[in-house]
């Protein structure tokens, strides 16, 4: 095996041998399962070189033991012509791909509300001309908010605006969608 190196293996007999080498050399080699109907998402640096990969299944998440998730986005869309539309960046994968489906707009996914206060101002340094919104979470109900706690830090770090979903208004809307 070549080392900082990703294989494909489909061949049963393949990924019982890693499993074995795994079993015997457990700080040499890091391996992931994907399940069927997994979702694979690369996390790439502001450069463009992949780092490491999620993996989205029902009901988890998973990144690979041990890479990088710092300083790493996946870019949902194209970003052209500057100014033409806003960049947007979002915590996770599925919000960011809501985003994209609804507005058309490129969305920058970050992973977690901490990498999303790191990859803002790599994102405005990149996109000097383009208007950015940050795209938080609202986690009410958690202590701290740190969604929007995070939401408001990557704003103020890439001079840029946030928004986060208001719960209570939609919540709201529903009860009278209900009732009328």
């Amino acid at each position: 095996l070549v080392k900082n190196t990703a294989y494909v293996l489909t061949d049963f007999t393949e990924m019982k041998n890693m499993a074995a080498f795994k079993k015997k050399n457990p700080d040499d080699v890091s391996f992931q399962w994907v399940k069927h109907c997994a979702l694979v998402v690369p996390l790439f640096d502001m450069e463009g070189k992949l780092w490491s990969l999620q993996f989205i299944t029902v009901g988890a998440k998973m990144f690979i033991k041990g890479a990088r998730k710092s300083d790493t986005c996946f870019l949902i869309g194209e970003v052209s012509h500057a100014g033409a539309s806003p960049i947007c960046l979002t915590e996770g994968f599925a919000t960011g791909a809501s985003i994209h489906l609804a507005t058309g707009h490129p969305v920058f996914v970050c992973w977690d509300a901490g990498n999303l206060v790191n990859m803002a101002p790599q994102v405005r340094a990149a996109y000097v001309g383009w208007p950015l919104i940050i795209c938080g979470d609202n986690d009410v109900g958690t202590e701290g908010n740190p969604g929007l706690s995070s939401a408001q830090k990557a704003a103020k770090a890439a001079n840029c605006d946030y928004v986060v979903p208001d719960f209570d208004r939609l919540i709201g809307k529903i009860k009278e969608a209900a009732n009328g």
